[in-house]
């Protein structure tokens, strides 16, 4: 290690922490794998990230509550619009964020997804007046409240199924937009030759 120059290495005594190479000896300074994941949240786009999911959630409300009101005749073709176009924002929001970036990206933004998206499904479906309760429109203070919402796990179960499709979707657009910045960097060096 002598050759090395200063900096954060893999502590000899410790693998689960970081220690200090002073260039010629190792010090007491240390520090934990916690820094991977303060840099991970340091160094996301979160104002982006933020305004992707609420862009999720305002459309996901509007069109998830409407394939939820007991006055549509077509709740299927709502659903499938909501869906359309959260993955449409998805995968825009994936391509223009996360390209160039470590696959480790794509995991945080797909959690963040799939938040957002059953932030929205669970927000519209849990009412007592929704489709997917049986009250036949009726509040829950009549008595008749048949909402089956998981015993309160409705939500985190929702993140979990959604983080799959969500995590598919980030791949996808962070493979995309890797794709369109190196075809546009092999143009401005052809056009430059």
């Amino acid at each position: 290690m002598s050759s090395a120059p200063p900096g954060w290495y893999r502590d000899p005594h410790s693998l689960a922490r970081w220690r200090w190479w002073d260039g010629t000896e190792w010090t007491e300074a240390t520090r934990g794998n916690a820094g991977a994941v303060a840099r991970l949240v340091r160094e996301s786009p979160w104002k982006p990230w933020l305004a992707i999911a609420m862009a999720i959630i305002v459309v996901g409300v509007v069109l998830f509550g409407r394939a939820e009101s007991t006055r549509t005749p077509d709740p299927v073709a709502w659903y499938g619009a909501g869906f359309a176009s959260v993955g449409a924002i998805v995968l825009v929001g994936a391509c223009l964020t996360l390209a160039g970036r470590r696959w480790r990206y794509v995991l945080v933004f797909a959690a963040l997804v799939a938040v957002a998206v059953a932030l929205a499904v669970f927000t519209v479906t849990a009412p007592s007046t929704s489709r997917s309760c049986d009250n036949g429109g009726q509040p829950k203070s009549a008595g008749t409240y048949d909402c089956d919402t998981s015993d309160g796990l409705g939500g985190p179960l929702l993140v979990i199924v959604f983080l799959i499709p969500a995590a598919g979707l980030a791949a996808a657009g962070k493979l995309a937009g890797d794709s369109f910045y190196r075809f546009r960097d092999h143009v401005a060096r052809r056009s430059r030759d």
